[in-house]
């Protein structure tokens, strides 16, 4: 807690200027809180950005990336994602394929096609079999990890084809 209370009164008191991106703050604020072990993994200063609702397979999933050692921040919204992945830049956006008012593969798209955020690696979460139509929509560049019995190896795929392993 003194950590995020002396950022923001380095932010008040001008040492923190207020044009200082975003993303720089939060990398230097603590990770949230795991439930294993620390000294057992390396925290690597990887941000993921995991768009899905909020449920017991975000809660997995989330589990799962801190293991490994990244950090991660949830949003349940995919309104709500295309501001914070403009603001923050993290390194990894996973978004959930089926999400309600703004489909994933659409948050997806629309990510991969903006200039500010274009350069930001994404990845499709999804329950879809690997032949569905609709993943035929995603840019290619934008792997696919499926749930299931693949999860572990589909996911370590992606990190590694997008080098944040």
């Amino acid at each position: 807690m003194q950590v995020f209370i002396d950022t923001l009164l380095d932010i008040r008191s001008g040492k923190i200027l207020w044009d200082t991106e975003a993303g720089d703050v939060v990398r230097k604020l603590p990770a949230k809180p795991i439930s294993f072990d620390p000294t057992t993994i390396e925290i690597r200063n990887i941000e993921v950005l995991l768009v899905m609702l909020h449920s017991a397979q975000t809660h997995y999933v989330e589990r799962e990336l801190q293991q490994c050692g990244y950090r991660v921040s949830i949003c349940s919204h995919p309104f709500e994602a295309l501001p914070l992945a403009v603001r923050t830049r993290p390194d990894l956006v996973i978004i959930s394929a089926m999400m309600p008012e703004l489909s994933g593969i659409d948050l997806a798209i629309a990510l991969a096609a903006m200039p500010a955020t274009r350069n930001i690696s994404t990845a499709i979460i999804t329950s879809l079999s690997a032949d569905d139509e609709y993943l035929k929509f995603l840019p290619r560049q934008v792997p696919v990890i499926f749930k299931g019995p693949s999860f572990g190896d589909d996911l370590y795929r992606t990190l590694d084809r997008l080098f944040l392993i």
